[in-house]
């Protein structure tokens, strides 16, 4: 009983202690997703709640892969803590160990009105295949004294380079050929472009070609073997297609002739022999 009227005494002790103590330094980086590339850089905000009176110089070491990311540059000015418009930034690339790299980042201009924002990190995704990447708030000085804080690692998305494979244009051997009632051309375009094909016989005459009449006809398959709208005049998107050639068994007679395609890119040809 003794014991209980001494409670408020201790409550108020422990809420004095509790006042008393320094606020827990808290730096955050959010996490967010980039493009691969120099074209696709972005400013990433380093925030926290570091007491800015009277200090006079943040010092800051942050820990990346730096095979996956590039730290280009630091933003500072009057909406951070870091008051000049460049911070000073140095990278650490320990020997082989790149994917544990270093960069301090530190300013002696120091805004004590900032509201939380300590710096901007502008970033680039290296090239590659789509990863994910950090960055961690590691060591942090103020006026030269290391203090402790708790962090918010960055996590960083990076989406891979959305590339194409190289074709190689033109067209690939007939199958069959010779042929009697129809043959098959692999045809492979680099580049979106209008695609005219035509037909010429030994001599260079040029023969009637059409999908519906001419001596021969034909169609356009896609990948999956399904016909694709075309006409003369239309554009092909780049790809792999297949150039069906059949035979007007009226019209046509045994002999030797070439298919021309020409793209924006080239002129290509392929030797067809129709056998009756």
């Amino acid at each position: 009983m003794k014991l209980l009227k001494y409670i408020p005494e201790i409550i108020f002790f422990f809420i004095v202690f509790a006042v008393s103590l320094p606020a827990q330094i808290n730096i955050e980086i959010p996490d967010t997703s980039i493009q691969r590339g120099f074209a696709h850089k972005i400013l990433l905000d380093v925030t926290g709640n570091i007491n800015l009176k009277g200090i006079k110089e943040i010092k800051i070491i942050f820990q990346y892969n730096a095979l996956l990311l590039d730290i280009s540059s630091v933003r500072g000015g009057s909406d951070c803590a870091m008051g000049n418009a460049l911070p000073f930034i140095s990278k650490n690339y320990p020997l082989n160990h790149f994917d544990s790299a270093y960069f301090v980042v530190s300013d002696t201009v120091i805004n004590s009105k900032s509201q939380g924002k300590i710096c901007s990190l502008e970033i680039e995704g290296l090239a590659g295949d789509d990863s994910i990447a950090y960055i961690k708030p590691y060591r942090l000085y103020i006026d030269g004294i290391e203090k402790q804080f708790s962090e918010k690692t960055a996590r960083i998305t990076l989406k891979g380079d959305v590339t194409k494979p190289y074709i190689n244009e033109g067209l690939d051997l007939p199958y069959p050929n010779p042929f009697d009632e129809f043959t098959l051309i692999p045809v492979s375009i680099n580049k979106t472009s209008k695609v005219n094909f035509s037909l010429y016989s030994i001599d260079g005459t040029k023969i009637d070609f059409g999908k519906e009449t001419g001596t021969l006809n034909f169609s356009i398959l896609d990948e999956n073997g399904k016909e694709v709208d075309y006409f003369f005049t239309k554009e092909l998107t780049a790809g792999y297609y297949t150039l069906k050639v059949k035979v007007d068994m009226l019209r046509a007679s045994c002999c030797m002739y070439f298919i021309v395609m020409e793209t924006g890119m080239g002129i290509y040809n392929r030797k067809i022999v129709i056998n009756k």
